[in-house]
């Protein structure tokens, strides 16, 4: 009976390896008695492994060849017929099955594929029931994976890890669930893999209550040797969405899992022997968040003591409820000092809590600069010893990166309720979630000693005085505030080498611009080069000047901002009302120097799909630049565009 032959793609070079390696053994084609029964067992074996292996290479059998598949049936398919070749190879005859039977990699990449993608087919005969089998219910297919766990002894076994990658970088850190689809793991197939947690080496499941209930009466008394990743999401279901966050029970792995070192736990919380001396030493990444309310997570010095024994750890991520505060000591323990913390391999941290959490822990955590920084806390009342932990942390940080020419970018919005400050990108970033109190605001002295400051504006005075060092390296600024205090006028005052402000609004535009017309002291430096540091200016603005002679001088003398020659705004109604206003004085003030701002750009849509793009000044479109305004900066020599 005639057989069909698949064309096979080009393996890749990893598979092929196997092939290559044994080539030279592989009987001469020409030999009329050669057969594929005559080939060497380790070029058989290399031949099986490839093709056990070519997966996603495959295309689904259809009965026709322009027939497309979305992206999710065409891997379910794959995934099975990789699993039907595994199968079938082993039942073509008794030579076949017991080469088959001997190569443990060969089963354990259809376990781990079984493990993380269940599914039900239909019932078939020969190496096609034998598939049919492995896809059963669980309840029906114990026995089914107990003999692939017999099969693939003693390789160590990956578990939730085909279509989870774990990641440095915050954003991916909670994609922490071990199937494609977001279900609780069954409570039987938990138990069932935690027979074999001698052979575990990453373990990600994502479970509900019975799961949980499993997982923790397995994991008690029985060491761990090869498990080096452990990541648990627990999610209740809704009738028990209230339940307090669960914590992994006490002497899991009975306190043996030399190899561990990465654990991530979402909706859970550790317990104190899984980061006890014995299995923290060689920790290289904790992520815990997602907790309940009613948790009881540990506090800022508990954290402090379990990082104490951590001195190889790289990544730490505690948000979510990870960092409790006792209601009666927090401001007491604020005040404390007691000896640092060093993580020297650190590289990554996030920590999201209240300020008070957050900035015990910063105040006594002694970490490389370098370190790529997340920092979000909320409940913040007033300014104190904790606020300005978090302050000088990451003011430190941002002076860091503008030495190591990383920092030519920072963006700094506030308003009454949150400050946020960052370079554009998760790797440094500072939120804080205002709740002022009536002793927040503080007098100003000077020319401001009436006047009581928004803690919005106190706090963020404070970080400007902390890291004025590097606003000298900025190239762009993007500003988002209700005003522009003094402290803010100050730090541009030494921003020499700024070049755009970006995504101003109209009134940004109208209370910042008037306060930068100002020459800075004259020097016997030129433009380029960074100014002398000026006073910190008035809240009168300047005005245009009113003499010639006033005008010649002007040349001579650097205006704040020097190098600025392009203003971006984030949409077109700053080219109306005061805000405009606001822009053409500055603009023919800086004019009438040397250093005249050459472009104004707007942000706007793109254009709908099938229509020219727009026009400038063109009637019945909101989002363009009025057609005075237009004529005003041609007028002026400034070129406009229109930033998609």
């Amino acid at each position: 009976m005639p057989v069909a032959v698949e064309t096979i793609t080009t393996a890749s070079p990893l598979r092929s390896s196997h092939l290559k390696k044994h080539r030279a053994d592989i009987p001469d084609a020409k030999d009329a008695g050669s057969s594929i029964s005559q080939l060497p067992k380790s070029a058989l074996a290399a031949i099986l492994l490839d093709a056990a292996f070519d997966e996603y290479e495959h295309e689904p059998f259809s009965s026709s060849s322009s027939s497309t598949y979305s992206d999710s049936s065409s891997a379910s398919e794959s995934r099975l017929l990789t699993k039907a070749t595994i199968l079938s190879l082993s039942h073509v005859n008794s030579v076949w099955r017991t080469l088959s039977l001997s190569l443990p990699s060969l089963w354990l990449h259809l376990l781990e594929s079984e493990l993380d993608h269940g599914s039900v087919i239909e019932n078939g005969s020969g190496a096609g029931a034998a598939v049919a089998a492995s896809m059963k219910p669980l309840w029906k297919r114990k026995q089914w994976f107990r003999e692939l766990f017999r099969r693939s002894d003693p390789l160590p076994i990956n578990i939730g890890s085909l279509h989870h990658q774990y990641n440095r970088r915050p954003s991916y850190l909670h994609h922490i669930n071990a199937t494609p689809v977001s279900r609780a793991r069954d409570p039987e197939l938990v138990g069932l893999e935690l027979e074999y947690l001698d052979r575990i080496k990453t373990y990600r499941v994502f479970v509900d209550e019975r799961g949980w209930e499993t997982l923790s009466s397995c994991v008690v008394d029985q060491p761990a040797e090869e498990l080096e990743t452990l990541s648990i999401a627990f999610k209740p279901t809704v009738l028990a969405s209230a339940t307090a966050s669960p914590q992994l029970p006490r002497n899991i792995f009975c306190g043996h899992a030399p190899r561990l070192e990465k654990i991530s736990l979402r909706g859970c919380l550790p317990c104190p022997e899984i980061l006890a001396v014995g299995l923290r030493e060689n920790l290289k990444a904790l992520t815990v968040s997602q907790v309940n309310a009613q948790g009881v997570a540990p506090t800022a010095e508990r954290w402090l003591g379990y990082l104490s024994g951590m001195p190889r750890l790289e990544q730490l991520v505690l948000k979510d409820g990870a960092i409790s505060t006792p209601r009666r000591q927090k401001r007491s323990k604020s005040s404390q000092v007691s000896s640092p913390v060093e993580l020297s391999s650190l590289q990554e941290l996030t920590l999201e809590g209240s300020v008070e959490a957050v900035g015990a822990v910063l105040q006594r955590l002694e970490f490389p600069d370098f370190v790529s920084l997340s920092i979000v806390c909320s409940d913040v009342e007033q300014e104190g010893p904790v606020v300005d932990a978090v302050l000088k942390t990451f003011a430190s940080r941002v002076e860091v990166a503008s030495k190591m020419g990383l920092g030519s970018f920072l963006s700094v919005k506030g308003n009454e309720g949150v400050i946020c400050i960052s370079d554009g990108t998760p790797s440094l970033k500072l939120e804080l979630h205002l709740s002022p109190s009536n002793r927040s605001a503080l007098p100003q002295p000077g020319p401001y000693s009436g006047f009581t400051a928004p803690l919005w504006e106190t706090i963020l005075s404070s970080f400007l005085n902390l890291g004025s060092a590097a606003f000298t390296s900025l190239t762009q600024l993007e500003l988002h505030l209700p005003s522009a205090p003094p402290s803010l006028i100050k730090v541009l005052s030494e921003a020499s080498h700024l070049e755009r402000l970006v995504n101003l609004t109209g009134v940004m535009a109208k209370r910042l611009l008037p306060q930068l017309q100002r020459e800075l002291p004259p020097t016997s430096s030129t433009a380029a080069s960074p100014p002398s540091r000026c006073c910190s200016p008035g809240p009168e603005s300047s005005l245009l000047p009113q003499s010639d002679s006033a005008s010649n001088t002007l040349p001579h003398l650097l205006p704040i901002l020097p190098n600025l020659h392009t203003l971006h705004f984030s949409a077109s109604e700053a080219f109306v009302g005061g805000g405009f206003v606001a822009l053409k004085g500055y603009l023919k003030w800086r004019s009438l120097g040397s250093n005249a701002i050459r472009f104004v750009q707007v942000s706007t849509p793109p254009p709908p799909r099938g229509h020219a793009q727009l026009q400038f000044g063109a009637e019945g479109n909101g989002l363009l630049v009025p057609e005075e305004s237009v004529d005003a900066l041609q007028k002026l020599r400034v070129g406009l565009g229109y930033v998609v």
